[in-house]
């Protein structure tokens, strides 16, 4: 029985494929909004006119 040497193929090397792990951190930026209220009090006055009238003959 003859025994034959197996042929070796050259390797296939397939192009290397890139994971990505991504990661946060958290920064917060304070917005200050000053704000002012003052109160004005206003008086509105309704004028009310009248007219009496008398009647005649």
């Amino acid at each position: 029985m003859s025994y034959c040497k197996p042929r070796i193929l050259p390797p296939v090397v397939h192009p290397t494929r890139y994971c990505e792990d991504h990661r946060y951190s958290k920064t917060i930026v304070p917005h200050i909004h000053p704000q002012h209220i003052k109160k004005v009090d206003h008086h509105k006055y309704d004028h009310v006119h009248y007219y009496p009238h008398s009647y005649s003959s």
